[in-house]
């Protein structure tokens, strides 16, 4: 009884988890032209006593995780950016209100976030590299705060989309080149992270622009996943400077930027041999 037990605890999780993709599923289905968002890779599989059958259909793709339960295996796939992007400007859109209510502007708070990268970015290239740190997590939240308040308080604007990813763009220059010009990593180095992370935004603004897709935000890795590991890579080389490691870091920014490029590019490939 207490295997029972314990064996119902573990899997009331994942049982909770398959409900909630399923309710994703079926809304962004019901949504009108929510295919062209994104590709959902969602499904259950059931594996017969004795054999393990993998019906994977070849146009998704995700991990294969089994359950602890004997005949029922989940696959989770990519989950499309359209519902997580949704669930981000929901969860973000209160403190959005609070910049309303201090009298922050979008673009005042874009343009803090701008001077935040570029005063990162001098802290780094003068090998102050927590200091660095701290402005660059301001960057960060300040950046995510523009597109907040302009949600809460209804403020958003063409121009004010554009000057955001523009001034993103200057952002990363500013803490790539920092980080290049203090010789804590090699600058080649930097350039081509630097260069990964331009190509990935260049290419999925111009599937968006040019190809009129509503969104190509596809890849294995998002701006923020790639601030994460340029963090790690420096406060590895902080607490254990002489091993690279921020070179490491580096190269796997720059190598998954340009992977998520080539995806990008895969995407809208399919999205427009889709249209009539």
């Amino acid at each position: 009884m207490r295997a029972i037990s314990g064996l119902k605890v573990i899997l009331c999780p994942i049982s909770s988890v398959s409900r909630r993709f399923d309710e994703i599923h079926r809304s962004i289905r019901e949504t009108p032209g929510s295919r062209d968002h994104a590709v959902i890779a969602w499904g259950k599989m059931f594996s017969p006593a004795g054999k393990n059958q993998k019906r994977l259909d070849r146009s998704k793709r995700g991990r294969y995780i089994p359950s602890l339960g004997a005949q029922e295996k989940v696959f989770i796939g990519t989950i499309v950016h359209y519902s997580r992007r949704q669930f981000y400007e929901q969860s973000s859109t209160h403190l959005g209100v609070y910049c309303r209510k201090l009298g922050l502007t979008p673009n005042f708070l874009t343009g803090v976030s701008l001077v935040c990268a570029l005063a990162s970015g001098i802290l780094f290239w003068q090998k102050q590299l927590i200091w660095g740190l701290v402005l660059m997590a301001l960057t960060s939240v300040t950046d995510m705060l523009d597109g907040a308040t302009a949600r809460a308080g209804n403020m958003g604007t063409v121009f004010g989309g554009i000057l955001d990813h523009v001034s993103d763009r200057y952002g990363e220059f500013f803490i790539l080149a920092g980080l290049g010009l203090s010789g804590l990593a090699h600058h080649g180095w930097a350039i081509f992270a630097l260069f990964g992370m331009l190509i990935a935004s260049y290419t999925r603004a111009a599937a968006e622009s040019i190809g009129n897709l509503p969104t190509c935000a596809v890849g294995i890795m998002g701006r923020f996943e790639k601030f994460i590991i340029i963090v790690v890579g420096v406060l590895l080389e902080y607490f254990f400077p002489g091993h690279n490691f921020l070179d490491y870091c580096l190269i796997v920014v720059g190598a998954a930027s340009i992977i998520t490029s080539i995806q990008r590019l895969v995407f809208a490939a399919r999205q427009l041999k889709k249209r009539p």
